[in-house]
């Protein structure tokens, strides 16, 4: 999650990208653990970006008082686990402490009282994808978001115009990998084959070196460009007060 002005956070991270959809894993094969694998049967979804969420937004809680709890994972690549500040254990805090090192989908599995149940799905997004969704639809997914008694977006809020933009870039990579031809949507061959699935959207999103761009705010008459590009580090988007 991401704070514009007026305290309010923008909501695409937990409400847009907690999806399978947001990574495509279509075309080549692709590294284990770092993209998305087959279907599995979850007990939960939470989103991550890389260099940070909302305070609050790291910690899968349990929501229980179990005798005995661990959580383990194997996509070491994307992410690690801690036991939760100001805790000995997982048990006494009933919850674990998520932070993100790639980008893709990874799976947490819960040790409850010694038995294991079904694995939490981590969707950690393309900053560029992040930095697309700001630059399009910043203002709108603002207006969508639901927020508590407290001003801050509920973990349940939904951006409908955000979901809108994300399947527009999904769909884009899917079409280049059905016909082999990065050059439908004028993206650069080299680039979209780099480092899959993270250099489909990269690649996706950046094309379009003159008239037109596939992206408004990449355009560089345009006014936004500076912010988008900027959105890159989420530092930097915290402290803007221009967003929305």
């Amino acid at each position: 999650m991401l704070r514009g002005n007026n305290n309010k956070l923008i909501p695409f991270l937990g409400s847009l990208l907690l999806t399978a959809g947001c990574l495509s894993s279509s075309g080549s094969s692709l590294p284990e653990g770092s993209v998305v694998q087959k279907e599995k049967d979850v007990s939960g979804k939470m989103a991550l970006a890389l260099g940070g969420v909302a305070e609050g937004w790291e910690l899968l809680d349990l929501d229980e008082s179990p005798r005995t709890l661990d959580f383990t994972t194997r996509d070491t690549d994307l992410l690690t686990l801690s036991v939760p500040e100001g805790f000995q254990d997982y048990t006494e805090s009933g919850s674990v402490t998520v932070t993100a090192l790639g980008i893709g989908i990874g799976f947490i599995t819960p040790n409850v009282n010694l038995r294991e149940r079904d694995p939490v799905q981590v969707t950690i997004p393309p900053q560029k994808l992040i930095q697309i969704l700001l630059g399009e639809a910043r203002g709108q997914m603002t207006r969508e978001a639901t927020l508590d008694n407290e001003e801050k977006v509920k973990q349940s809020s939904v951006s409908v115009t955000g979901d809108a933009i994300g399947a527009v870039v999904r769909n884009r990579i899917e079409l280049i990998n059905n016909e082999e031809s990065p050059g439908l949507f004028e993206a650069d061959p080299d680039q979209y084959e780099s480092n899959p699935p993270l250099s489909y959207y990269e690649a996706v999103i950046e094309a379009g070196d003159g008239d037109p761009y596939q992206f408004s705010p990449l355009d560089p008459s345009t006014s936004w460009r500076r912010l988008t590009l900027k959105s890159g580090s989420i530092p930097a988007i915290e402290s803007s007060a221009s967003w929305v």
